[in-house]
């Protein structure tokens, strides 16, 4: 059975969201999708994915469809650009004590547009009277879901980085990266400390992720915590498919294959699918098999569209003469 992208039944996972510049394909009894890009975009991502349903999610997330030559970039104050595949990729950096804030580090090209608006460099020793003549004008902080943050931000000052830069407190098996936010309540910039544990650990809460500054020191409700994360052993990590796995419950795994192949008899290998063999292929004329597909040739005298071969009207009047 195969869905196109339009189609919204249900499958063991939710439909993937559309595909911008694209569209996708579920088959393989509703265990694989398969992404495709309009013509004059390129993929980046990955192109199959295949459903869990113990977690009811796919494999992969859904990529993107890139188009070049946007309009190049120019660099932040106190920054860098980096344009990337014939400027289909922007990514951004800043020099050395200063932290990107708002925008996105990385923007794509999506045809005639980026995805996004450029960050900004911002330095620790920057005073909050000129940092918000250069930054308030063009930027406004984004505000976060938790109400929790918000009441936190409006307590927190700017004394760890106006006259002096504190650094946030060490959490043990994690890292931090500080960003100012605009402090709506006391109208400042404040320096805001956002935390992520190592590979191998996890947050206690994720909502404990940041810690905020106030009276020349670093605060929170509940300081960040790392545990460690609980091994979760992927199936399809060490399984034989040949082409595409298929996660199952537990330790078990199905393996499945790419359009225009089928499954070979040791249930791992795929065989390509001769599509000759069945109704010539849905070809009008001539079928010929190819590797994971076939390709339909019209006859003498006749013009091919699509895979249907219509009557070249300008060949038969010219054999006329």
């Amino acid at each position: 059975m195969i869905k196109s992208g339009a189609d919204t039944s249900s499958t063991g996972c939710e439909t993937p969201r559309p595909l911008l510049n694209g569209n996708f394909t579920i088959f393989g009894d509703n265990l694989l999708v398969e992404y495709f890009c309009d013509d004059g975009f390129y993929m980046y991502g990955e192109r199959y994915g295949a459903c869990m349903f113990s977690e009811e999610k796919w494999t992969e997330d859904p990529p993107k469809c890139l188009a070049y030559d946007c309009p190049p970039l120019d660099p932040p104050s106190r920054g860098f650009v980096k344009m990337e595949r014939n400027n289909s990729i922007a990514r951004f950096s800043c020099k050395r004590r200063f932290y990107l804030m708002g925008g996105e580090s990385t923007l794509f090209c999506l045809g005639n547009r980026w995805s996004g608006y450029s960050p900004l460099c911002v330095g620790s020793t920057v005073s909050s009277s000129s940092l918000g003549r250069q930054v308030l004008r063009n930027y406004t902080a984004p505000k976060e879901n938790t109400l929790d943050f918000d009441d936190l931000l409006r307590e927190s000052d700017q004394t760890c980085s106006r006259y002096r830069f504190i650094a946030p407190p060490v959490v043990e098996n994690a890292s931090s990266k500080t960003r100012y936010m605009f402090n709506e309540a006391r109208k400042i910039w404040s320096i805001v400390a956002n935390y992520t544990c190592d590979d191998g650990y996890s947050l206690v809460n994720e909502e404990n992720r940041f810690m905020f500054c106030r009276n020349y020191r670093w605060w929170a409700l509940t300081k960040p915590k790392c545990k460690k994360a609980v091994k979760v052993y992927h199936p399809c990590r060490d399984s034989r498919c040949g082409q595409v796995c298929i996660p199952g419950d537990s330790m078990q795994y199905a393996c499945g294959c790419n359009r225009g192949y089928r499954l070979a008899s040791d249930s791992y290998s795929c065989q390509d699918v001769n599509e000759c063999m069945s109704n010539n292929g849905r070809c009008d004329h001539i079928c010929y098999n190819r590797i994971g597909s076939r390709l339909c040739v019209c006859r003498h005298g006749y013009l091919k569209v699509g895979d249907h071969c219509i009557v070249n009207f300008l060949f038969r009047l010219m054999s006329c003469y």
